[in-house]
């Protein structure tokens, strides 16, 4: 019988969390009886002194409801997670990052969103907004809310460019796995941000669902392990900008190759001159750097070229933006 949806868990290195994350889900699960409805599987990435049996008895009577797997060598976070992917037979998968977890409560209304639209091949997956929460439990922001109701948003070039970031943080999509971006994403296999490009490629083709849900806990600002794309903070700042922009080329270039009139190729350029802009306001890279470190296929880009020189006044137009709104709010408060 084919699960509704599996909970793909990659792992490195957190082993508590890992336990964390696959509990969340699990005791849904149990509570639920959906085991015939959820999959979880956890794929650890050959973390150093890898121990199957903690993470078992961490897992306590929840652990037969938990898929254990372990890579006989590091594949990476992004080839880690494709053959994840890949492997589903799910309907839907997602996957929960080992330092996420899925709110109490919410499975089952995952299941039931996921149902009615089951049938609906057309539509590709769904997502939801991103809560950001610092370890000390502390809210730091919401991502990913690109419209406060429900909204179905439809399939095409120009939406998947305008909604491509909506990917970047990997929690939150749920997807058809017959449906990812297998070619796209294998090509930049290498990519931090292989998950915009997913979303992007999938919305190309297929409508998406956004729900205004709270589903999942995000949390930020924690230890990470991205040693292999830098030695330092300020190194994997830099490669994480080089890979998103590159990112946003890719799926610039692909979209624009294909068979589109002129009209929806100018929206198209708009959107990536867009997130190009909206990027350069995010990251505390020194602004001469931001324009040195992209990748050929980047500066190679139009889009990328006009908005180097809109820069400086999207500058001000947000600082400008930023001063009205906290104006506003004093207002409103006295």
């Amino acid at each position: 019988m084919q699960h509704l949806i599996e909970f793909l868990i990659p792992a490195y290195k957190r082993y508590d969390g890992v336990a964390e994350a696959a509990l969340s889900v699990a005791k849904q699960v149990s509570a639920n009886c959906y085991e015939n409805v959820v999959r979880i599987t956890v794929v650890d990435d050959a973390s150093p002194r890898f121990d199957r049996n903690y993470l078992v008895n961490s897992l306590g009577s929840m652990a037969d409801l938990v898929n254990i797997e372990s890579n006989e060598s590091n594949k990476g976070m992004s080839q880690n997670i494709y053959d994840m992917v890949s492997n589903s037979r799910a309907a839907f998968c997602s996957v929960l990052t080992d330092d996420d977890w899925l709110i109490d409560g919410k499975l089952s209304e995952i299941v039931k969103n996921l149902r009615s639209i089951e049938s609906k091949n057309e539509v590709g997956g769904l997502f939801t907004p991103r809560y950001s929460y610092y370890e000390t439990g502390e809210l730091n922001c919401v991502e990913c809310k690109p419209f406060s109701h429900d909204h179905l948003i439809e399939n095409g070039p120009i939406q998947a460019m305008r909604h491509c970031r909506n990917g970047y943080i990997l929690t939150g999509f749920i997807f058809r796995p017959e449906y990812f971006a297998r070619e796209e994403w294998f090509d930049n296999i290498e990519n931090a941000y292989f998950p915009v490009i997913n979303l992007g490629v999938i919305l190309s083709r297929y409508s998406l669902l956004f729900l205004d849900r709270k589903w999942f806990h995000h949390t930020v600002n924690n230890e990470v392990h991205w040693e292999s794309w830098g030695a330092d903070e300020v190194s994997q700042h830099r490669r994480l900008y080089h890979d998103y922009m590159d990112a946003l080329s890719f799926l610039a270039g692909n979209f624009k190759s294909k068979d589109i009139s002129p009209k929806s190729k100018i929206s198209v350029s708009w959107y990536e001159f867009y997130n190009y802009l909206r990027e350069y306001s995010t990251l505390a890279i020194p602004i001469f750097d931001r324009f040195n470190i992209v990748s050929q296929r980047t500066f190679r880009r139009l889009a990328f070229k006009f908005s180097i020189l809109f820069f400086p006044v999207y500058g001000v137009i947000q600082v400008m933006k930023n001063k009205y709104l906290k104006r506003i709010k004093n207002e409103k408060i006295h």
